[in-house]
């Protein structure tokens, strides 16, 4: 069952809990704001939190001191939230992002045999271990290909198309193509030597073995 997230704080003299259950929710000093922080050094649309397809996401509104992620700051662009993070405004107020979604896959993934994805966040399992640090686009996306085609012979063309969506076909060689593969399997077997889940077929293709036992 999906459950909302949400931000807990510390204000002064209380402990307070924001749930995140809309698709646009805005964090500043005063009213309209969703989440109002009614401090100096919080500004009046202080930062923007964003839901889509089930990811959060954060965004620095051109306040006057700023948001960070733990110490990283965050720009205009939307930063993904993970659980846990630690949201800091205007250097002084820190809320902490709780999402029970995030938490459950997670937990599934440690579970599951085989290779598993979480697509909503991206995040990659093998056999429990999850893969860090996360894959690059185009070797994500050739996983997720070979992932919603498990054992079945997955071709050049269809490589082409899901890494490369906007280049001619024609023009991305082979060598682009097998590089491709090998960074991909060479990641994965980073993360478990013992074991090859992408199967090379010599002038057919590649699959993904689901490697259950």
């Amino acid at each position: 069952m999906t459950q909302a997230a949400f931000l807990s704080g510390k204000l002064p003299g209380k402990s307070v809990k924001w749930t995140l259950d809309k698709e646009y929710i805005v964090i500043g000093r005063e009213a309209p704001a969703d989440i109002v922080l009614p401090f100096p050094t919080i500004s009046r649309q202080h930062a923007r939190i964003v839901r889509a397809q089930g990811v959060y996401s954060i965004a620095d509104l051109e306040s006057r001191n700023g948001t960070c992620i733990g110490k990283e700051p965050v720009g205009s662009e939307p930063r993904p939230l993970t659980n846990g993070d630690d949201i800091v405004l205007g250097g002084a107020i820190t809320l902490r992002f709780y999402d029970p979604d995030q938490v459950a896959r997670q937990e599934h993934g440690a579970r599951e045999k085989g290779v598993f994805i979480d697509e909503v966040t991206r995040e990659v399992w093998l056999d429990g271990t999850p893969v860090q640090p996360a894959l690059p686009a185009a070797q994500m996306a050739l996983l997720l290909l070979l992932y919603h085609a498990p054992d079945q012979i997955v071709s050049r063309d269809q490589i082409v198309r899901a890494a490369w969506p906007s280049a001619d076909a024609q023009r991305v060689s082979n060598a682009a193509v097998e590089g491709l593969i090998k960074r991909l399997r060479a990641r994965l077997r980073k993360t478990q030597p013992d074991k090859e889940y992408i199967q090379v077929l010599r002038g057919k293709g590649v699959r993904l073995v689901h490697i259950r036992n």
